[in-house]
């Protein structure tokens, strides 16, 4: 940068011997060519730094004359932009203080800029005509960033700092009358963003170095409070967080960074606890981020939504009921509430979950039934065995089948009226009572060791052949449901079955020939007879868990036509409950079907061919 000036001879000279020197950066001490004296008033020279009076290395200068004696406390100041002037203490030759302004007075020159400052001290009344002089040196540390003294210039559009030495700072910050500026090569002061070694830096249209909050293009930022260096990412500042993104700009509103969501206040603040965003309510952990799922405050548990929303009332989750109270930010109830006029309890042991077709016992010694929507529809008491003694709702006691229209379940009591559970053989037929509620269960049961039972609409239990739905199922004698092999598990047993679909009928009533047909390639023997034959020597077997792909299924007569009166008919399982024969052609049906339909005289059974297992 070229700027204007002119400079005497005597300013040229000045500049490159002295001043020069201290417009370096970083700046150095300032040193003068001569050492900084002090005058006498008896024209004796004392070298600053030196003492008249008192032990020799002392920083307090002191001076003496014949009538009083004037000394400061140092003789070397730091530079700082303004005048120094160090206290001056008077004394007379005895000791005694004398005072300012009666007795003497102290001028200053040269007392700003590093160099040699002078200090007069000149008697006044009594003293009147006695003068003394002192002298201090002024420098410039190499961190002390003050600039020199000088006046402001503007030039091209730009500010620039014009020393009064002569010269310009450059490449350097400066503290200039308590503001800070940067000065870049060329020795304009910076304004707007500037990047710097240590990042990017903001400069107001004064040119003053800004720190702390700032405003500029409609957005808040940070300036670090010593360097002035934006920051960015999260900043704590007066014990709250902030984000300010990869521009340095502070966010507001919702914050996704990873998978975490953040909500920061329209200040910027980060928020924490329950907030209400838009209408809704969300809490956020201490570290800020969104809580999702449940989550535990202050001891009680709440819940929130995929996307942060505390839930309120009834929630369903996994396979149970939850009531979150509106009235306290969705807290987690639990034990006895009324909703709507109905009692629910909420157990504090299965982590708040509804309790629903059960008994919940209280702490007196009545129990509760609630139902299958979780309202509380029917009482009794504990008996001395640990059972329930059922009662109505007008409160009386009940003996035998009880039917709860609230809870539309059945119950069944002994006659001392106390809840039966589990099997129970009742009027000659079986029922099951749910083993924790007592209540008669209907439909599909799966009990304890791993069994399926069927239970009518009306509770009871069935055997044999029933259809249920769209299929046929069998239950033996104990109630059990069984069923034979779904697939073949072996190779033969493939073979029979392929061969099942691809061996022609030989004929109406030809039914056992059809079988031997399927059969002999496969064994490699031709299994001869016809189906009542087959029947007596091969089938022994009526238990439906046994029946194996590839066996046969026979009865040794039947009533639906004459030859099956006389030879009986004859089927080969392929699996999955169903059977194929030959009644003219090759016919696929049900199991379930056959063993009904062909089941008039005589029991079908089932077996391997010439007692050969195929497994």
């Amino acid at each position: 940068m070229m700027k204007n000036r002119h400079l005497s001879l005597i300013s040229v000279v000045c500049l490159t011997s002295i001043c020069f020197i201290s417009l370096l950066w970083p700046a150095i001490a300032f040193s003068l060519t001569e050492d900084c004296v002090a005058e006498g008033t008896d024209g004796s020279l004392v070298q600053s730094g030196q003492e008249a009076f008192g032990t020799s290395g002392s920083d307090r200068l002191t001076l003496d004359s014949d009538n009083f004696k004037a000394s400061i406390d140092s003789s070397i100041y730091e530079y700082t932009g303004d005048v120094i002037t160090p206290d001056v203490s008077v004394l007379t030759a005895s000791g005694s203080v004398l005072a300012s302004g009666i007795d003497y007075e102290v001028t200053y020159s040269d007392n700003v800029a590093p160099g040699c400052a002078t200090i007069r001290v000149n008697g006044l009344g009594n003293y009147a005509g006695v003068t003394s002089q002192l002298s201090f040196q002024i420098v410039r540390s190499s961190d002390n960033n003050i600039a020199l003294p000088g006046s402001w210039a503007y030039q091209n559009g730009k500010w620039w700092w014009r020393y009064e030495a002569g010269g310009w700072p450059s490449n350097c910050f400066l503290s200039i009358r308590g503001a800070e500026y940067y000065f870049d090569s060329e020795g304009y002061a910076a304004t707007g963003w500037k990047y710097l070694n240590d990042g990017w830096h903001l400069f107001s249209n004064s040119c003053a170095h800004l720190k702390g909050w700032a405003a500029t293009g409609g957005r808040w930022f940070y300036l670090d409070e010593t360097s002035g260096s934006m920051k960015t990412g999260w900043v704590l500042i007066d014990d709250s967080w902030y984000y300010l993104d990869s521009s340095g700009a502070m966010q507001t509103g919702w914050l996704l960074l990873g998978n975490t969501w953040y909500w920061l206040e329209p200040s910027g603040l980060m928020a924490t606890g329950f907030r209400l965003v838009n209408g809704s309510l969300y809490h956020f952990s201490e570290s800020g981020s969104m809580s999702s799922g449940w989550f535990i405050n202050d001891g009680a548990w709440y819940c929130s939504n995929a996307s942060g929303e505390i839930r309120t009332g009834w929630f369903y989750n996994g396979s149970s009921w939850y009531l979150l109270d509106p009235n306290n930010n969705g807290a987690m109830l639990e034990g006895f509430q009324t909703v709507n006029g109905s009692i629910y309890y909420l157990d504090p042991d299965s982590g708040g979950a509804l309790k629903c077709n059960t008994w919940v016992f209280s702490q007196d010694e009545n129990v509760y039934y609630a139902c299958s929507s979780g309202a509380i529809v029917l009482s009794g008491v504990k008996d001395g065995a640990g059972g329930i003694k059922l009662r109505d709702p007008e409160g009386k006691p009940v003996a035998g089948w009880y039917w709860s229209s609230a809870a539309q379940v059945w119950f069944y009591t002994d006659s001392d009226g106390v809840l039966q559970r589990g099997w129970r053989f009742i009027d000659g037929r079986w029922y099951h009572l749910d083993n924790e509620s007592g209540a008669m269960n209907t439909g599909w049961f799966l009990d304890d060791d791993g069994t399926w039972y069927y239970l009518m609409s009306s509770g009871q239990m069935v055997n044999g052949w029933n259809r249920i739905g769209d299929s046929e199922y069998f239950f033996n004698a104990s109630g059990a449901w069984v069923e034979p092999e779904h697939s073949a598990r072996a190779s033969l047993q493939s073979q029979i079955v392929n061969r099942c679909h691809s061996v022609p009928s030989p004929g109406a009533g030809l039914c056992s020939e059809w079988v031997s047909h399927v059969f002999y390639p496969v064994l490699g023997s031709y299994p001869n007879g016809d189906a009542c034959d087959m029947f007596w020597n091969w089938c022994y077997s009526r238990d439906i868990s046994q029946l194996k792909v590839g066996m046969i299924v026979a009865v040794p007569t039947h009533t639906h036509t004459s030859a099956g009166a006389r030879w009986g008919h004859i089927a080969i399982y392929i699996g999955n409950g169903m059977v194929m024969d030959n009644i003219g052609y090759i016919r696929t049906t049900s199991l379930a079907w056959w063993l009904n339909y062909y089941h008039t005289t005589a029991i079908p059974q089932w077996g391997w061919v010439l007692n050969t297992p195929l497994e």
